[in-house]
């Protein structure tokens, strides 16, 4: 598969999302007879590598998210031909230089004595309390559920994701205040702990304003080898 170099939408469709017709992957478009992807719940990863095994895509995206992608592969661009750069210069350098191995000298083995820590240097037992919580979360737009949403403990590494219902379930200290739900395509939501009871656990996200959906460019890197075989027949 060629790399990627850019991702376009030239031409935004103005259908509605929620007028097309759910399907695996996205949205059937009834007035262009086409499947709109929906590139919103994907990784970065699943992206690129959709659209490398994919060809005349139709896709909506989140805009901030496209100028992430198209940032992250433009930086991509500039180290591997940096790397390329060397390599060549280095294949060069070897034409004209002859490198004298120089002896090695014996390598010597030493055998380190054990460490001990101090007993005020051993790490205690956690003696912090910890409370179950469980929820779910959903779209606002369809009240779908959303798997794989990014759920974590404010101010603290300590999280979890979704399954494929939407659900979470995981312990958190009794002192957690508050969650950091987010999730790609979506708006960034913070709930309060106590507000997760039996009654009312499910936690609703909204959809980011801003969309681009309709029929997708991209743009191909030329591999290495091309480019400089182009470069040398003009040349000669």
């Amino acid at each position: 598969m060629q790399p990627i170099q850019k991702i376009t939408i030239p031409e935004a469709c103005h259908q509605q999302w929620q007028q097309m017709t759910a399907v695996d992957n996205g949205r059937h478009c009834q007035q262009c007879c086409k499947t709109v992807t929906d590139f919103t719940v994907m990784s970065n990863i699943e992206i690129l590598n959709y659209l490398s095994a994919h060809k005349d895509v139709c896709g909506r995206f989140d805009k901030e998210r496209l100028e992430v992608l198209n940032t992250e592969l433009n930086q991509e661009v500039k180290i591997r031909f940096g790397w390329k750069k060397l390599a060549l210069a280095a294949a060069l350098a070897s034409l004209f230089t002859t490198i004298k191995a120089e002896a090695k000298s014996p390598e010597i083995t030493v055998k380190a004595s054990p460490s001990f820590k101090n007993a005020e240097e051993v790490p205690t037992s956690d003696t912090t309390a910890y409370i179950t919580i469980r929820g779910k979360v959903i779209g606002e737009d369809d009240n779908s559920p959303l798997p794989g949403v990014s759920i974590r403990v404010k101010h603290l590494t300590i999280g979890a994701l979704t399954n494929a219902n939407g659900e979470f379930n995981f312990k958190v200290p009794v002192t957690a205040d508050s969650l950091m739900i987010s999730y790609i395509g979506y708006e960034n939501y913070e709930v309060k702990v106590a507000d997760l009871t039996k009654e009312s656990n499910c936690v609703s996200l909204k959809m980011r304003s801003v969309m681009l959906g309709g029929a997708i460019t991209v743009v191909r890197r030329v591999p290495f080898y091309k480019a400089w075989w182009y470069k040398l027949k003009r040349v000669f």
